[in-house]
């Protein structure tokens, strides 16, 4: 599970609540228009895209186009699903002549996608790191529950695609269980060969954070970890026995 830290808030929408409240004002539509034209043969309905709050209001617009509270600092909470959970069978690509690559042999299936947003209101400081995280702990906790969490800012990204997996050995292999967080390096593109105003934080990453790995690990710079869920929550999760 990968975490992008933005202003989150904690209430989940299922897509089948946003499936049935957009059915739900097509149906409106479509029951105003037979009232008003009769039996005149009319053009289906089409409702424009539109958001659902976690206080079941409509927003019928983005942020480009806000309304009275619905702009981009002062909106209720947010959550939606952007892409459905995979299914169990592996999906393979098709050979596609268009495309120079083969995936016929390769799984394309992608993990849930879920964009979430905090609640917003003028005059409350809510963009602080911790608050994200405690509301993304939440929410994840019920869209997927996965065991790890890997935390980035929405500006970083991961060039090597088996950081999760090289993060995960440290936290499975032997006496792993005492491992709460593996903290990777970050390193900066466009720096100058001089390094003459020490943007890659060599002194920080390659110096105090490997003294500090002998003395309980090292600390959480706030992007680039990747977290044990039980770690976060201080005890272990409920968790259904048979019988």
């Amino acid at each position: 599970m990968v975490l992008i830290n933005q202003a989150t808030y904690p209430f989940l929408l299922s897509t089948e609540y946003y499936k049935s409240n957009n059915a739900r004002e097509e149906i409106k539509a479509m029951s105003l228009q037979k009232e008003t034209a009769g039996d005149e043969l009319l053009p289906p309905v089409k409702i424009p895209k539109s958001t659902w709050m976690a206080d079941a209001t409509h927003w019928p617009g983005t942020w480009m186009i806000p309304s009275p509270e619905h702009s981009k600092g002062d909106h209720a909470g947010i959550i939606k699903v952007m892409l459905k959970p995979p299914s169990d069978d592996p999906l393979h690509g098709t050979d596609d002549e268009a495309n120079p690559f083969d995936f016929t042999e390769v799984d394309i299936r992608l993990p849930i996608l879920v964009y979430v947003s905090r609640e917003k209101r003028p005059g409350y400081d809510d963009n602080k790191k911790a608050g994200a995280m405690n509301a993304l702990v939440r929410a994840s906790a019920i869209m997927s529950n996965g065991p790890f969490m890997l935390n980035l800012d929405c500006d970083h990204y991961i060039y090597n695609s088996e950081a999760i997996r090289e993060g995960m050995c440290f936290m499975m292999d032997r006496g792993g269980d005492r491992i709460c967080f593996v903290q990777f390096p970050q390193r900066f593109e466009g720096i100058d060969p001089f390094d003459r105003y020490a943007n890659h934080n060599t002194v920080f990453f390659d110096g105090n954070m490997r003294a500090l790995d002998g003395l309980q690990g090292p600390v959480y710079v706030g992007t680039g970890t990747l977290f044990r869920r039980t770690a976060l929550y201080e005890h272990e999760w409920p968790v259904l026995h048979d019988g």
